[in-house]
């Protein structure tokens, strides 16, 4: 389950007509379609020659292993939440999240936090690069 978390002025929109809000708008749709395993609205959202990189982890390249990872990894016991977002007219977008899932092999609760970066252009990601925190903390009971 993906849920954003409201930045400092939960009462005030984004502007939705900037390219700065579409490129936003375009991530938060990759994000959802992951959280929701809509794999089909998933590899509309990614150029067929995209290269998406998770920093120490993996570099993939085209968007069939791009969606073949993302599957690996949305299973629907992971649950991430987002709490800041930003983006510029250059169609750059980044966003801060949490992610949260039970380690089957330990069967303990796990908690880590990162940031990504895409680059949308055409109403899709072209790139995008992620961080995590590879400690992976335990979550409190």
């Amino acid at each position: 389950m993906h849920r954003d978390v409201p930045a400092h002025d939960e009462h005030r929109s984004p502007p939705t007509s900037t390219p700065a809000a579409a490129a936003r708008r375009v991530a938060q749709r990759l994000l959802e379609s992951a959280e929701a395993q809509d794999w089909a609205a998933f590899g509309e959202l990614v150029h067929h020659d995209a290269v998406f990189e998770f920093v120490g982890r993996a570099v993939l390249r085209g968007r069939d292993e791009i969606i073949e990872f993302d599957r690996s990894i949305h299973d629907g016991h992971v649950t991430t939440t987002t709490d800041l977002w930003t983006a510029d007219d250059t169609g750059r977008v980044w966003w801060r999240y949490t992610a949260a899932w039970t380690d089957p092999a330990t069967t303990q609760q796990r908690r880590t936090t990162g940031a990504s970066t895409a680059l949308v252009r055409d109403g899709a990601v072209q790139s995008f690069l992620s961080w995590i925190d590879s400690s992976f903390s335990s979550s409190p009971a």
